[in-house]
């Protein structure tokens, strides 16, 4: 029994080693831009931490079927990246917004 379950467990331990490290680095870029607004950085916490936990339900379910598994992870990276460019322009753009006024 011991040896299934760790048979099962392992695509997800090799998939949160990808998914974490981005996860804590867009954390730490939103915590790194001090944003204005306390609750900003809880919402986004509990969206990236939501957003790992569906990666990780959908990678295993995507385990059993060839050719399905990464795509949700592949996404993840993706759209991490678009995210923090896009929130670091917006604060770029409130910071001279504070400025000028």
């Amino acid at each position: 029994m011991q040896n299934n379950s760790r048979s099962v467990l392992h695509p997800l331990w090799e998939v949160s080693k990808i998914l974490l490290p981005i996860a804590l680095l867009f954390i730490g870029w939103i915590w790194l831009l001090h944003f204005p607004w306390s609750w900003l950085f809880k919402v986004i916490l509990f969206l990236d931490v939501l957003a790992v936990i569906l990666v990780l339900f959908a990678e295993y379910q995507a385990s059993s079927v060839n050719g399905a598994g990464g795509w949700m992870t592949f996404a993840f990276m993706i759209l991490h990246l678009y995210a923090a460019v896009v929130i670091g322009i917006v604060r770029l753009l409130l910071w001279l917004w504070e400025s000028v006024l």
